[in-house]
């Protein structure tokens, strides 16, 4: 084994130092703050970070991998990676979702088809090694195996892109109507990861043209290890940088891959339909069956979204809930004594608007009028916006937009 010292194992390195440094650091906040989805962006770390080693190894002249322990499962880690990415989202979107093996453990069907079949023949060849690398060289057999799994992977990258963008565009749409303020919850540089990402698997896929068509070598891999460096480094610091938001469960639309498995959990209690000014005891709720519970059609008659309305603007011209920055759908219906799915229809139906247009217009409304009050004259537009129940210079400005079809400083003129 001659150890040699090269530029080529730089990028690597790096990028091993990255995801193992930010894998602790996620593991460590997640204990500390209680986030489930850092332990999946800790794994998500160390599965992209771990999978360079064996060819930074190999670029160093460290040819352990290859030459005592041939074929077996240290390389692969991609084939847990893509579905780790779509399980932190899972994470990240919904603070109730964990994990259960039964439910979502058929992700990581593919990699365990692999540890195994690399187990099982890297195995053997612990016995006898002219035959895994006979197996690995010219094995007719090896040979369609890789050339599938090769297929298979980015098959595997650009499924679960599809599914993530799918979740990632359904969660947006639901923060609407559910929040007054999506800023912190919109999760923007998810999906610009998820946009890298699959840019990433495309120059994969060029890369490994190439490498099958044009010229094999192991130094002309840069290109992908450019782009997994670029990848570890942008989501481990934006992941970091996340703020920490209030809960957030979003379960959005059920599989047809995730079967009917679902865990009890009370969001089932507030798709349910109740009467109004019924509540439902504790007791009577644990009596019920799941099927009970079930989301079913739910409608208001006139009268009822009449006085729905009327409770809700008496509501916000008295209290003036829309002053509070992180008001919620939840919030609201909590002080009107209802479940969100009431609240929500009520809004959408009465009002034609959803839950986060509702709220931001009472705010943008409230801004113009403390922009011709003397009282608030010797503010700024941010700092009078803030007084109005914004939170943020984006959110102000995109709302004041939609509802006054100019910008806070053509207002101002």
């Amino acid at each position: 084994m001659d150890f040699n010292v090269s530029v080529n194992a730089v990028l690597p390195f790096l990028t091993l130092l990255q995801g193992f440094l930010f894998g602790i650091l996620f593991i460590l906040r997640g204990r500390r703050e209680e986030r489930y989805s850092d332990f999946w962006l800790a794994l998500l770390m160390f599965l992209l970070s771990v999978s360079v080693i064996p060819f930074m190894l190999g670029w160093l002249g460290v040819g352990i991998l290859w030459e005592k322990f041939t074929f077996l499962p240290w390389d692969g880690f991609g084939w847990a990676a893509v579905p780790t990415t779509f399980l932190f989202l899972k994470s990240l979107t919904n603070d109730a979702w964990r994990f259960n093996w039964r439910r979502d453990g058929w992700h990581f069907l593919p990699y365990f088809f692999v540890f195994f079949y690399h187990l099982i023949i890297g195995g053997y060849g612990l016995f006898d090694r002219n035959f895994v690398l006979n197996w690995w060289h010219h094995s007719e057999v090896n040979l369609y195996i890789d050339k599938f799994l090769t297929v298979a992977s980015y098959l595997q990258a650009i499924f679960y892109f599809y599914l993530s963008w799918k979740l990632y565009q359904e969660y947006r749409k639901w923060t609407e109507t559910q929040f007054s303020d999506t800023e912190k919850v919109s999760y923007k540089w998810f999906r610009d990861f998820l946009i890298f990402n699959i840019i990433v698997t495309l120059a994969g896929i060029l890369n490994q043209i190439y490498l099958s068509f044009v010229s094999f070598g192991y130094d002309r891999m840069w290109l992908s290890y450019t782009a997994d460096a670029f990848l570890v480094y942008y989501v481990s610091i934006a992941g970091y940088a996340q703020a920490r938001v209030r809960s957030v469960q979003f379960e959005g639309k059920k599989s047809l891959f995730e079967g009917q498995n679902q865990d009890f959990n009370s969001n089932l209690l507030e798709n349910a339909v109740y009467t109004e000014g019924v509540s439902l005891d504790k007791n009577v709720q644990n009596e019920l069956s799941t099927d009970e519970l079930k989301p079913k059609s739910l409608t208001l008659s006139s009268e009822e979204l009449a006085n729905w309305k009327e409770r809700i603007l008496a509501l916000m011209h008295k209290d003036k809930l829309y002053l509070q920055p992180d008001l919620t759908l939840s919030d609201l219906a909590a002080t009107l004594k209802t479940n969100t799915s009431v609240l929500s229809l009520a809004i959408n139906a009465g009002f034609e608007k959803n839950f986060n247009d509702f709220i931001n217009e009472y705010r943008v409304e409230d801004f113009k009028a403390k922009m011709a009050s003397k009282e608030f004259q010797h503010l700024t537009l941010l700092a009078v916006a803030f007084e109005s129940g914004f939170n943020s210079k984006t959110t102000f400005n995109r709302a004041f937009k939609k509802f006054t079809n100019q910008n806070p400083s053509d207002f101002q003129k």
